[in-house]
């Protein structure tokens, strides 16, 4: 019994060690993604706030609000978003001129 115990710890080391082995490139894919996500104008890595165009990481709501105006004027969200108002008054627009 005692054998076998060992024998399996055994195989259980050489699995860990496999493991940690194949580890390495996935800690820098890791260590790639956390500097994708550097915060914007304070640029601390792994930023956990993201914007809704998936372009821009923030660490905070103060990290955002300091670059948001530089952001804002190559963020897609906000740009989907100014086009769809500048339509609705088009509309609105419209429809006051064809009712004259």
């Amino acid at each position: 019994i005692d054998r076998e115990r060992e024998r399996e710890k055994e195989r259980e080391f050489r699995e860990r060690k496999r493991e940690r082995a194949r580890e390495p490139e996935s800690e820098r894919e890791r260590d790639r993604q956390r500097e994708r996500k550097r915060g914007g104008s304070c640029q601390a890595p792994g930023a956990p706030v993201k914007c809704p165009c998936k372009a821009t990481y923030y660490s905070n709501a103060t990290c955002q609000r300091a670059d948001f105006p530089k952001h804002k004027k190559d963020c897609t969200h906000w740009l989907v978003k100014d086009i769809g108002k500048k339509s609705n008054a088009l509309q609105v627009l419209e429809a006051a001129h064809s009712s004259n």
